[in-house]
Order: C-alpha cells, then structure tokens, then sequence
C-alpha cells in the first residue's frame, strides 16, 4: 500500500472529524476514504478510529499515530510545493469570501487573473459565515477584522488596511438629527453588522489616543455589509462600514474627529496550500485589488 497517501487521508480525516467531509477534501468518495482507513489500521495492526453514529474519535493508538503522520504529512506537502506543483498557476483554487468585498472588486480582479492564465480555475463562494478551510476543502478565506486562529493548520496573510465609516443618510439626518459625539449613537437607529449570530453591536472610535466603546442597537441586524449599506440609503438608520461603500446616497458622519480605526484585511491559507503558485497568484491579485480601492478612499 502507499503509505503517505493512507497517512494523509487518515490525517485529514481526524481533522475533519467525518469521512465524507475528508472525502471532499481529497476530491475522492467516502467509499474510498473507508476503504484506505481500513488497509492503514490492517498494516499497523491497530484500530486508529472508532466510528460513531454522530462523528469519528481517535482511539488512543490513532492519537499516537496522528502526531507523527500529521509532521509527516505536513513535511511532504512541503517538499512537492518545493519541487512540483507550483511554479506555474494551473490547477483550481477555492476561495470562501464576504460577499462585501463583490462591491470592492475582487470577484473582478480573480476573473482577469483566470483570464490571462488558461491552467488557472477558481471557485468561488460567497458566505457572510464562518467556514471550516479543512473540513469544506477551502484553500483561502477572506476575513475582515478578526483575528487569526492560532493554528499549525493555517495561516493569515495579510491583505490591505482599509478605512472606515460611520455613514447614514441625508434623509435620516433631517428626520433624527446629526450624532455630534459617540455616546449620541446609542440613541439612534444603528444597522448592526451581525458577527456569528450577535444581535448586539459595539463600536469601537478613536480619537487620536483616545478610545470610546458605544453599544448600539437598532430594529435591522443582517450579516451582509451591502444590506446595511442599501438600508441606510434607504434612511433606515446609521451604518459603520468600509469606506468602499459608503457611496453616494450616504453621508460619512464627522462626530467630532472621533472614527473608527481601519480594519485588516486578511487571507486565511491552509498550510499545506500557502506555497502552491496557483494560491500565491490569487492572494497577490486581491491584495493589489483592495491597494487600489484604499488609494481610492484616501483622495
């Protein structure tokens, strides 16, 4: 049997925590990832899973087995990527993104980069959610503003620091007045970005050194920035978003100096994936994307 490709399922399998989503990982059937797992455990001569009605554990022996075939594994990703795959951009690339960072070009700077390289294929999946990089087969995930997990199995690159607002409309300025001062937010209507399901929002301004936390509340929450944004045209209340939304319709709100701070764009890389060129093209041609659109919003 080829003993690294069995250790490889076997180890994407103990972190996906399920056969089928291993399976979609190694763009193999669950059938054959079964298969491999049972000839692995005949050749060592022991049960390395115990499967389960609602997820997959590792028995003592696999937990053994699993820190020397993960560094294994990990090791020989890195010496193909040295070697092989990856000094031409061919082969496909999946890609989990906001569906706000549509409004800042990026599903436009992917589809010149697959033009100008016919080996190159990208999906692309819009989701204003977590996703799982392992489990669901994604090889980069954009994120905006949150903090990189501390993991042997990923790594951030980061992108671009793009500016902020706090925006509404002039509707709703003649209709409610103008918040002069942070703490005046809290009175008003707010659009809250919703983060894993979190109905309250805190917004974070500074002020030179100075820093203020409002809580804000409002009757319209949604995980898509564009909503907020097609909300607060609308007159519905007071949004916080990227500069590139802010578009005309809105007005960026002054409160007397007092912004929120630029927000960190970063490309969340499986390991394995961050030397393949295919996965180096694409994270340089969204970064050079979001560049041009803070040199935007900086004139």
């Amino acid at each position: 049997m080829d003993l690294l490709a069995a250790m490889t399922t076997f180890v994407r399998v103990a972190d996906a925590g399920s056969l089928s989503k291993a399976a979609r990982t190694l763009r193999v059937t669950p059938a054959a990832v079964s298969r491999q797992l049972t000839a692995l455990e005949g050749e060592l001569g022991a049960s390395l899973i115990v499967r389960t009605t609602r997820r997959l554990a590792l028995t003592d022996e696999g937990r053994r087995f699993y820190e020397h075939a993960e560094r294994t594994v990990h090791e020989a990703d890195e010496a193909r990527a040295a070697v092989r795959e990856d000094r031409a951009v061919v082969g496909r690339v999946t890609i989990s993104m906001p569906t706000a960072m549509v409004h800042a070009g990026l599903d436009a700077a992917l589809a010149e980069l697959v033009a100008g390289n016919p080996g190159l294929e990208i999906d692309l999946r819009l989701e204003d959610h977590p996703v799982d990089l392992l489990a669901d087969g994604i090889d980069v995930a954009i994120r905006a503003g949150l903090v990189p997990p501390d993991s042997t199995t990923l790594v951030a690159q980061p992108l671009a620091m793009l500016d902020r607002a706090v925006a509404c409309a002039p509707g709703y300025i003649r209709r409610r007045g103008e918040p002069r001062t942070p703490g005046e937010l809290a009175h008003h209507d707010a659009l809250v970005h919703l983060h894993a399901g979190n109905a309250v929002g805190i917004w974070q301004l500074h002020r030179g050194d100075e820093l203020a936390a409002v809580t804000v509340r409002g009757r319209l929450r949604a995980t898509a920035l564009h909503v907020l944004r097609d909300a607060a045209i609308e007159g519905a209340g007071i949004a916080l978003l990227p500069r590139f939304l802010v578009v005309r319709g809105l007005r960026a709100l002054p409160l007397g100096g007092w912004q929120p701070r630029p927000q960190q764009i970063y490309a969340l890389v499986r390991v394995e994936s961050k030397n393949r060129a295919r996965v180096r093209a694409v994270i340089e041609a969204m970064r050079a994307r979001l560049m041009v659109v803070q040199d935007a919003t900086d004139r």
